[in-house]
């Protein structure tokens, strides 16, 4: 009976040891964001966006998220006409990448045909530049959606949707503003991004609607 006993316990401890890592819910440790967090367009109307991942997920093995942009902006091509996304070789180092336009919006998958996993740490992932069109003056928002991180063929881990405020070179953020706050947290908040769409909490810095009052959030 002992002996059974140290089996099944031997046992339980090595499920627990070789099981695939998950990623609970609005983990503060497994998360994706931009960094800068505002992305300030040059005089030609030109934006870097560098996005980061910052995980412990061992076994990530593929990627799939929806970029929306602003009404009358685009993703620069390459010669070929394809999205000119720059992939960072030391985190995804011999995975495939696809993109599709759909309505609104760009779905970009990554994936590796060896079964190589994502790098984890804390490392920028992609980068890419922005135009924005004629005239633009620095009200829009970019935001990354529906992202999830896969972990083999039968784990999906849901990523937080991350965004930013999109500035003209010679936009000034405060101008025109209520009010200046360092953060919102309180729950009873009715919070507004730039969009119109209703937000628990605001995903990055920015200009925001709290309570009916245009407020930058630091």
């Amino acid at each position: 009976m002992r002996l059974k006993n140290l089996l099944a316990v031997l046992g339980l401890l090595f499920v627990v040891a070789f099981a695939p890592q998950r990623a609970a819910a609005n983990d503060p440790t497994n998360y994706m964001y931009l960094s800068p967090d505002e992305i300030q367009l040059n005089e030609d109307g030109v934006g870097t966006v560098t996005v980061w991942v910052n995980t412990y997920i061992t076994n990530y093995n593929s990627i799939m998220m929806d970029l929306y942009l602003p009404e009358g902006f685009t993703v620069e091509k390459n010669n070929r006409g394809k999205y000119k996304f720059t992939w960072n070789p030391d985190v995804v180092e011999d995975h495939s990448f696809t993109t599709g336009e759909h309505d609104g919006f760009i779905r970009m998958f990554a994936a590796s045909m060896s079964a190589s996993y994502i790098l984890p740490g804390d490392n920028w992932l992609f980068k890419f530049n922005i135009q924005a069109p004629e005239g633009y003056t620095g009200q829009g928002v970019l935001a990354f959606k529906n992202i999830e991180f896969y972990a083999g063929t039968t784990d999906t881990h849901k990523f937080d949707e991350i965004e930013a405020p999109i500035y003209s070179h010679d936009y000034d953020p405060t101008t025109g503003l209520d009010e200046v706050i360092g953060n919102v947290e309180d729950s009873t908040e009715v919070i507004y991004n730039l969009q119109g769409i209703r937000v628990t909490r605001p995903l990055a810095p920015g200009i925001y609607i709290v309570n009916g009052i245009k407020t930058l959030v630091k």
